[in-house]
């Protein structure tokens, strides 16, 4: 039987961002691919925000880490899965302590994403006081509605970090986790001399299996009908891209504990969770 992944429905275009800065830690993924950077990574931030929050039980090999998920299911993962492959979670915290691309408390904070119903309403860029999008030096293609054509360049440097922190100070900022992640992201970028690698996709749907993309313009990943010739956002001559399907990814790391365990060891385990959840301290 397939597994119904987290996304359900209609999902908005999005983007997403990682800081450029070798580490140990991604020594085996592009670091300049943000979708490769959060696969080398999300199981290490899962398992080092578990820790700080205290949504730990067991030790050793028997130690797991555990969430609700959106669709309120509890879910867990060995934190085993980490130290095999990475070494004890000291080292790597410390390690990500100590580097200048780690936006947060615990590990792994050096990517992230941002939805455009996250991202403040910017119909045409090149009405803002800051250069514009054509600039050559900026190396984005102007667009209206302006977030498809900002993303449009893969690796940001000092020029369009400052040039979107300018346009950000002109507009009304929504309040939202994942937008100030990515001006914290930017600050940090400008502060320590580091790129930022940006990833967009265009609008798609999900049925709890399979992610579809829709039909877009390849420069800008906008929405684009099959039978037009010309991108009605940023003016591409040529055809849409295709369908994209992906599997949807649901809640990884994290299964299920009936999914992984024996029924007894699966209700032994959720007695513990659901005793340190009494004593846990919320963050």
């Amino acid at each position: 039987m397939k597994k119904r992944g987290s996304i359900l429905g209609d999902t908005p275009p999005f983007m997403t961002w990682s800081l450029r800065h070798d580490c140990r830690l991604k020594q085996h993924c592009d670091v300049a691919d943000p979708q490769r950077v959060e696969r080398a990574l999300r199981t290490i931030r899962a398992a080092s925000s578990a820790r700080s929050e205290m949504r730990v039980v067991g030790e050793g090999q028997d130690a797991f880490a555990y969430q609700l998920g959106e669709d309120q299911e509890l879910r867990i993962f060995r934190l085993d899965e980490v130290s095999r492959v990475h070494g004890e979670f000291g080292s790597i915290e410390e390690l990500c302590q100590q580097c200048p691309a780690n936006l947060d408390s615990f590990a792994a904070g050096c990517f992230g994403m941002l939805l455009q119903n996250e991202f403040p309403d910017i119909p045409d860029v090149s009405r803002f006081e800051s250069s514009s999008m054509a600039d050559a030096q900026l190396g984005m293609v102007p667009t209206n509605p302006g977030w498809f054509g900002l993303w449009t360049l893969p690796t940001w440097g000092k020029i369009q970090i400052e040039f979107l922190l300018n346009l950000l100070n002109q507009v009304e900022m929504p309040e939202n986790e994942n937008l100030q992640r990515f001006v914290n992201a930017l600050e940090r970028a400008g502060d320590s001399a580091m790129q930022i690698d940006i990833q967009s996709f265009p609008s798609g749907h999900s049925d709890g299996y399979v992610w579809t993309l829709f039909e877009h313009c390849p420069d800008c990943r906008a929405d684009m009908r099959t039978d037009a010739s010309t991108c009605r956002v940023c003016g591409r001559v040529g055809r849409a891209h295709p369908f994209i399907k992906r599997k949807v990814r649901g809640f990884r790391p994290f299964v299920k504990p009936h999914d992984i365990l024996a029924e007894q060891d699966a209700n032994q385990l959720v007695n513990a969770i659901n005793r340190n959840e009494s004593l846990r301290v919320r963050p």
